[in-house]
């Protein structure tokens, strides 16, 4: 049933981007590929594009006229696989299904100050890396939608409000940060993203939503690199803790034993505990064993 009932969404909102757009006829001028409309106040919104390139550069001005807009459905399947705001010093805003399922877009950077639309970037599938700039405050609903190769998002201190599965169906998603200044987050907006862990501050509104919504939250936490059990020493007892972590003899549910003991800063190895045994030996050891580092957990009492 939530498969189908995803399978609707999904072919609802294709069909609302694609009426809309058919439907969206106005009177434009054509310049290098770019079909664009310009308003009585002499700015110009880009509204097609039907050039050869796939590196995509919205221009600073199309016939003298500062473009402050990529209007609806204006990259609507097209084949880019890049596109570049920075030229366009004056965008201010993103349309409604701008860019929906453009699905060889692979990176994306968003400049500051940009007022995103519904579903502007929806379904594209290819999308690994994004950014978004400063200044933007809305994370609109099902912006994001169906990015299934999107893993890690970091929204800034600017953002405060996310909408209704602005990030829904993003299959591969499972770090998003989110600072203490969002307020609210629609019901939903991780919806179908299984994966997902919130990473924010322990006490703030995204950490309450996340336990509201079942959904995992890691905190920002301070320890001593090699002092495992977090005794504030680095001792044969931290060998001894990693020693039976990798043997199944303990368990690390918050994964704090993991994230103290693992001085090389990927996954746990025998290797970390020889590198805690020179330490203790005294000998040369290339990896920063006994300062202080900062990693997130889940851990409710530390």
């Amino acid at each position: 049933m939530k498969r189908v009932f995803r399978f609707i969404t999904a072919a609802v909102a294709a069909l609302l981007c694609s009426v809309t757009a058919v439907n969206a006829a106005d009177s434009y001028f054509e310049l290098n590929g770019f079909a664009f409309s310009i308003n009585d106040e002499g700015k110009a919104a880009v509204r097609d594009y039907s050039g050869s390139d796939t590196d995509v550069t919205i221009p600073d001005k199309l016939l003298s006229a500062p473009v402050i807009g990529v209007g609806d459905y204006a990259f609507y399947s097209k084949p880019i696989t890049s596109v570049s705001f920075e030229a366009a010093s004056q965008l201010s805003s993103i349309g409604v299904c701008a860019f929906y399922n453009c699905a060889s877009l692979s990176e994306l950077s968003i400049p500051s100050d940009i007022a995103l639309s519904f579903g502007a970037f929806q379904n594209c599938t290819a999308l690994e890396s994004l950014s978004i700039g400063e200044g933007i405050g809305t994370i609109p609903e099902q912006c994001f939608y169906g990015c299934s190769s999107l893993s890690e998002v970091t929204l800034p201190d600017s953002i405060t409000e996310i909408g209704t599965r602005a990030f829904g169906e993003c299959d591969s998603l499972h770090y998003v940060y989110l600072s203490d200044t969002v307020d609210t987050i629609a019901p939903g907006a991780f919806e179908g993203s299984d994966q997902v862990v919130i990473r924010c501050e322990r006490e703030s509104y995204a950490a309450a939503y996340a336990k509201e919504n079942s959904i995992r939250a890691e905190y920002p936490y301070s320890y001593k690199i090699g002092d495992a059990n977090g005794d504030g020493l680095i001792s044969m007892f931290d060998v001894t803790a990693l020693q039976r972590l990798m043997a199944h003899m303990e368990d690390d549910p918050d994964g704090l034993l993991t994230l103290r003991g693992c001085v090389t800063g990927g996954t746990l190895s025998a290797v970390d505990i020889t590198l805690i045994q020179r330490y203790l030996a005294h000998m040369s050891v290339p990896y920063p064993i006994d300062q202080t580092a900062w990693g997130y957990t889940s851990a409710e009492t530390v």
